[in-house]
């Protein structure tokens, strides 16, 4: 689970393309010494898995469709990124918490959550809920009388 508690800023130190992915590079040496190999962590907002940390960088794969998504497509190199850890069972919790992935599939969806108004606002809040429960409406079996 992640609280939107930011703790640690890094730094964008290199992209590479590979085989329909992105690689990242993150210079974070708090936090990439703390790494494992596949550990979760959140980069400004968007949940990756470490690759090959050491402690001082960490890698990490981009999908086409996180880069088309998130603000991780527009990065380049030497722009600060945000970090954070998923907090551990039994740690006091602060911040929003965020107690499962948000799927976004619609652009309003996108755009209201990448403005982050989420973590902050009861009425975004409430537009995402709605969104969610126009999407599972649409989704339903429609039944019809004979």
């Amino acid at each position: 689970m992640f609280t939107g508690i930011i703790e640690q800023t890094g730094t964008l130190v290199g992209l590479t393309d590979r085989g329909g992915v992105r690689r990242i590079t993150v210079e974070a040496p708090g936090i990439a010494s703390r790494l494992r190999e596949g550990d979760s962590l959140g980069v400004s907002g968007v949940c990756l898995t470490a690759l090959d940390p050491d402690p001082t960088y960490f890698y990490a794969d981009l999908a086409q469709e996180t880069l088309d998504r998130t603000s991780l497509g527009s990065l380049h190199p030497g722009a600060k990124v945000n970090l954070e850890l998923p907090t551990a069972a039994g740690s006091p919790l602060g911040g929003p918490r965020l107690l499962r992935p948000l799927h976004v599939p619609r652009t309003d969806r996108s755009a209201l959550l990448s403005a982050r108004l989420w973590h902050d606002s009861a009425l975004a809040r409430q537009a995402l809920l709605r969104l969610s429960d126009a999407d599972e409406r649409a989704r339903a079996p429609r039944y019809v009388d004979p």
